[in-house]
């Protein structure tokens, strides 16, 4: 077993039994994946319906490693807390929901907060997953019902969406505040879903609103390859950016579109030639230049996507030494003490601080990443199917 299957065992053993995800009879609580959990205080601060979402995909692709039940039993789990807590009568998905009322941050409360369409759209794709593999038809009808929430309340008329839906005015809403909150390129992961819906149902409007979208999207892509995620400042966040190429080459992928995975393998190509002396990636780049503010899932997401597009031929495989020095990156950022081992740190802030919390999505994305870097070394196909 080598330093990536290691850390991959230890990473699962912390999502199963670390408590990250809520193993409790209170059924506001069992099932939903938490967001991080502080070293310090001991504590988790909320459970996220998003990560929830990503929870769900990574416990199939947990089981597709390691065939294990426990995998498949918690996945049915968080399904069950995404449907009966988090599902909002619109379609969407609520955002957070906190343990400590003190602690509340009203836009992304159960009860006031907004609907995320991102958030909705990685919900739907876990869902989808899981009724691939056990085949609940509930599972189907709450995925089409975010779906038509996408398509006919969230998505305009240019195929942009919506990253905002006030769920008591009953308005969508978009915000310069910060990347999140705008329309981008980012909301290409709502791709994954609809293909896969189309997949199943056999519906053609899924895909045709995928190639609506996937032209507006790719107007916020620069010819260096980089993608615009706040429009205000012309500025790029390596997350979102990173959430644009992986819903765009998905759809690339599905669709057989070679010209649109070369432009996205242009965008990966931006981020290893941006890389800092140490292999280092920066959080942000602006026109103050770039940011060190160092994070184990933007790492990761890298990891994931340069395997994937070295190993088709789409990336030169030059980069492999970039590829390398971040998987060796990212394996330091793993918690090795015998408390929550086997979690991820989030990062490190500006002053080079590590964070101290160990984070669910971090994780989530390093499990994969790691998977995906064996199989490229390995000489084992990649497969996007249960990407997250």
């Amino acid at each position: 077993m080598n330093n990536e299957q290691k850390s991959i065992s230890l990473a699962k053993e912390w999502i199963l039994n670390s408590g990250i995800q809520n193993l409790n009879s209170n059924g506001a609580f069992n099932g939903g994946f938490n967001s991080w959990f502080d070293v310090e205080k001991k504590r988790y601060p909320f459970i996220y319906s998003e990560i929830t979402g990503y929870g769900l995909t990574t416990l199939l692709f947990l089981n597709s490693i390691f065939k294990n039940e426990i995998s498949l039993s918690r996945a049915k789990l968080a399904a069950e807390w995404v449907i009966s807590n988090a599902f909002h009568p619109s379609g969407g998905i609520k955002s957070r929901c906190y343990y400590e009322k003190s602690e509340e941050d009203e836009q992304y409360s159960f009860e006031r907060g907004f609907l995320y369409s991102f958030d909705s759209a990685i919900v739907m794709n876990g869902l989808l997953n899981l009724y691939a593999a056990i085949k609940n038809p509930v599972y189907l009808k709450t995925a089409q019902k975010i779906a038509d929430f996408l398509i006919d309340k969230m998505m305009t008329k240019k195929g942009v969406f919506y990253p905002l839906y006030d769920q008591l005015s009953q308005t969508t809403k978009s915000t310069y505040d910060k990347w999140s909150t705008q329309s981008g390129s980012f909301h290409s992961k709502i791709f994954i879903g609809l293909i896969k819906l189309s997949e199943i149902t056999k519906e053609e409007r899924y895909i045709e609103v995928v190639k609506k979208s996937q032209g507006t999207l790719l107007k916020f892509q620069r010819n260096d390859g980089r993608f615009i995620t706040d429009e205000k400042d012309g500025s790029t966040n390596l997350h979102p950016h990173c959430y644009s190429i992986e819903g765009l080459l998905y759809a690339g992928v599905k669709l057989n579109d070679e010209k649109l995975i070369e432009r996205l393998a242009k965008a990966v190509e931006w981020v290893f030639n941006n890389q800092l002396d140490d292999f280092s990636i920066p959080q942000l780049f602006s026109n103050r230049g770039s940011i060190k503010y160092e994070r184990s899932d933007i790492t990761a997401q890298v990891i994931r996507l340069g395997s994937f597009l070295i190993q088709n031929n789409y990336l030169d495989a030059g980069y492999m030494k970039n590829l390398d020095a971040s998987k060796d990156r990212l394996l330091s950022l793993q918690n090795m003490n015998n408390e929550q081992r086997g979690g991820f740190f989030y990062g490190f802030d500006q002053n080079g601080i590590r964070l101290k919390h160990l984070n669910s999505w971090c994780t989530m994305f390093s499990i994969q990443a790691l998977a995906f870097y064996h199989s490229l070394k390995s000489k084992q196909q990649i497969s996007l199917n249960l990407v997250i």
